[in-house]
């Protein structure tokens, strides 16, 4: 069984009563929870943890976080004393704080190097780039009041990258579900619990993006003026798993051929479906195979499920391991991979960059 420690300067806690850590690709820091009472201590003695300290969490001995305890919650009754403390790894300051930095703006600057730039006033050193950075930026800027996680997500989501922590201080950049998980998911097997979240809420019958644009050779004068978004001009999709009649139409941000807005319309209509599906599967224990790695996220997994449906690859979202009354376990949260496919960035100039729409 594995054990769960945690570590303040030279000393080391274990027999916690519950805990929980949370890793999540959709937050750039990894979160915990810890629960527990003094029956270790006399009951005279000063409370082991405060709010601010250091603190490094191990898993039999496998550093999986370094960060600070953030938040912490005491009672007591006339028989026991209980402390709840809360917190997050080093990378929880670059979501909160805003980024103070001059220059304010730069020039022909790579992604990594942006990255680089906004997490080293947080104290982290090291960035694992594991995607395509694409072409440097010719100009970037950071807005009043930005926090560093905020001026990174502008410039990495339309380049389709992820980036989140891996608990120790190193910031991972990586394009979503890369790589397979070691064990699968299958019900009667491996699966303790599962559910699942249907919401058609955010999905429409039919897209249409409308825009302005500049005129071009074949898309000139009052069209040009008028992009309108009909089926004519290309720029109308429909979503045929939707029956009833429920349109959406959109304005894009920027300047737009017609082209260019019928990418962005099948980006709408892709992405939409993709996130309209949730599963949510419980296992036994914190590891996927017997003295095997750890349940990791953004790996893709096998799901096999006859309560479900369910007989394709997700995409792990986010992975939290707990520990309570039922014993170890681990959480998955899973999606379809397209739910992370980048939007469409139209230049003024008229073109699409950075689109990778889910099929």
């Amino acid at each position: 069984m594995d054990e769960f420690e945690l570590i303040i300067g030279n000393r080391r806690f274990a027999g916690w009563e519950s805990f929980s850590i949370n890793r999540s690709i959709r937050s750039l820091s990894v979160g915990f929870t810890i629960e527990y009472s003094d029956k270790w201590i006399a009951s005279d003695a000063s409370w082991p943890v405060d709010i601010g300290d250091r603190a490094k969490i191990s898993i039999s001995g496998e550093m999986v976080l370094d960060g600070y305890i953030e938040k912490r919650r005491r009672s007591a009754t006339p028989e026991s004393r209980k402390l709840k403390v809360m917190g997050r790894d080093t990378t929880g300051d670059m979501i909160d704080c805003s980024l103070v930095i001059e220059p304010f703006t730069l020039k022909d600057v790579h992604l990594k190097k942006i990255i680089e730039i906004a997490s080293k006033p947080f104290g982290i050193k090291k960035v694992d780039f594991r995607g395509d950075a694409g072409d440097k930026f010719s100009d970037i800027s950071i807005q009043p009041g930005e926090t560093a996680f905020e001026f990174i997500d502008r410039y990495a989501k339309p380049r389709g990258l992820l980036f989140y922590s891996d608990g120790n201080g190193t910031i991972i950049v990586t394009k979503p579900g890369t790589e397979y998980s070691e064990a699968a998911l299958v019900e009667g097997e491996n699966i303790k619990t599962l559910t699942d979240t249907g919401d058609e809420t955010e999905r429409f019958s039919s897209y249409t993006v409308k825009g302005q644009t500049n005129a071009v050779d074949w898309f000139a004068g009052e069209k040009a003026a008028h992009s309108e978004g009909k089926a004519e001009d290309r720029i109308f999709v429909k979503d045929d798993g939707i029956s009833r009649e429920r349109p959406l139409v959109i304005i894009a941000e920027t300047a737009a051929t017609s082209p260019d807005a019928k990418i962005r319309a099948q980006w709408e209509a892709s992405i939409r479906l993709a996130r309209s599906y949730t599963a949510t599967i419980t296992v036994a224990g914190w590891r996927q195979k017997p003295k095997g790695k750890l349940w990791g996220i953004n790996k893709l997994v096998k799901v096999k499920s006859h309560t479900l449906d369910l007989d394709e690859s997700l995409l792990i979202q986010s992975v939290t391991f707990t520990h309570g009354e039922n014993g170890s376990e681990t959480t998955l949260e899973l999606v379809r991979r397209g739910s992370f496919e980048p939007k469409p960035v139209i230049e003024s100039e008229g073109g699409v960059k950075f689109v990778d729409i889910f099929k």
